[in-house]
């Protein structure tokens, strides 16, 4: 197997290069060539205004859309004391990959999503703040 270092009859390892105008990847890995030269079809644009990000895999937009802007993802963790608590995670693979982290299921995180609900409602039950908002009126006031 070739190393950084040379081959074990002292040859170094063959560079690829990626053929992109301006690109200047290489790899001693020729099968990387491929997964790289995809990277570079970045078709999949971020939706929020004024982001210019943009991705090759759908996966990773959801991910950037969430953490970056709060959008499309209903892969929440809600463990206490979680540093991504609130985070969305871009399908549910990663979510349950998170979660095994804490050493809880998707279902125990379901339990966890429900009791911060209603914690929240009652919350806004305590302060008078209906659900729907504070600034939203009453039909019936009218």
């Amino acid at each position: 197997m070739a190393s950084l270092h040379g081959n074990s009859n002292g040859q170094q390892p063959t560079l690829v290069r990626c053929p992109g105008a301006g690109c200047t990847w290489t790899s001693t890995t020729p099968s990387m060539l491929g997964r790289h030269v995809r990277g570079h079809d970045r078709s999949y644009a971020c939706s929020a205004p004024g982001c210019t990000k943009a991705y090759n895999r759908k996966d990773a937009l959801n991910e950037h859309e969430w953490a970056a802007h709060g959008l499309n993802s209903i892969w929440i963790c809600y463990f206490g004391g979680c540093k991504r608590k609130g985070y969305g995670l871009a399908n549910k693979s990663r979510l349950e990959h998170h979660l095994a982290g804490h050493g809880i299921s998707c279902e125990q995180n379901c339990e966890l999503e429900e009791q911060a609900k209603s914690a929240a409602a009652d919350a806004n039950m305590a302060s008078g703040t209906a659900v729907g908002g504070a600034d939203e009126e009453d039909p019936a006031d009218e």
